[in-house]
């Protein structure tokens, strides 16, 4: 049976409600940074005061067993920016025939924001795991190239990267970037899309080239995993890369 999803995770539509405050943090733990290290630890986003890091990491293990994502995404361009007046429509679904119920074992908390209570958990599925007290400077972390090209393929796998800003609440930008991410794998996987061009033209000259864009898509995937991870804080933006097996995403025509 498929419902709707209504937990954290529908955060994850684009028009998420952000509160300015200030990082606090330089280092990041290695667990979070390059989680396919890691593979046993579940990550799971916590606020102090109405969030619970392990119920979201549960909502999070829902969402990667299984997930329908429908809708569409629209974008207006001028020729300025790209990106100008992005609009977009999404209807989450989980599977609930894929229920976790697994023991999750606190491991290691780590605050991102101690101003906003904001934290990560990491949780185990057994009480004993690896060492995970290795922390990455972030004035050494370097720019990774995977953030110059949003989408790329193997033989097994897609490839997805989103981004999103940190100038707000980093909880909800950090699970913001990851929807981009799944976003970017969906949008180059699906043909559904239309075009719309008005161009306004004096004197044999153009004086306005605008373009509608909407990309339609009906979607089911699983099994998708968090590559890595990459804090811009010189520009306030969170990148996150995704991949998907090519096998465990469904494209409904």
């Amino acid at each position: 049976m498929i419902m709707v999803f209504h937990t954290l995770f529908i955060n994850f539509i684009l028009f998420v409600g952000l509160i300015p405050g200030q990082s606090t943090v330089r280092e990041w733990p290695a667990w979070f940074i390059y989680p396919q290290k890691y593979p046993k630890l579940v990550l799971g986003y916590g606020n102090s005061n109405y969030n619970d890091a392990k119920q979201n990491a549960r909502d999070i293990l829902r969402v990667r067993a299984g997930i329908r994502i429908k809708g569409t995404i629209t974008f207006y361009s001028d020729n300025k920016a790209e990106d100008d007046g992005k609009h977009s429509q999404l209807s989450i679904e989980v599977d609930s025939s894929k229920l976790v119920n697994c023991r999750l074992f606190p491991f290691r908390k780590f605050y991102m924001n101690i101003l906003n209570g904001e934290y990560l958990e990491a949780f185990a599925p057994d009480s004993v795991m690896t060492d995970t007290s290795c922390f990455t400077d972030l004035y050494e972390l370097k720019k990774p190239a995977w953030t110059d090209s949003d989408f790329h393929e193997d033989n097994d796998f897609f490839y997805g990267a989103g981004c999103y800003t940190s100038a707000g609440r980093e909880t909800d930008a950090w699970q913001t970037s990851e929807l981009q991410a799944l976003l970017t794998v969906i949008k180059n996987r699906y043909n559904n899309v239309f075009q719309i061009k008005l161009s306004e033209q004096k004197n044999s000259q153009t004086i306005s080239d605008e373009r509608i864009i909407v990309n339609k898509f009906d979607c089911e995937l699983s099994d998708y995993e968090v590559v890595e991870r990459y804090p811009d804080e010189r520009n306030r933006l969170f990148y996150t890369l995704i991949r998907i097996s090519k096998n465990s995403l469904i494209i409904n025509r």
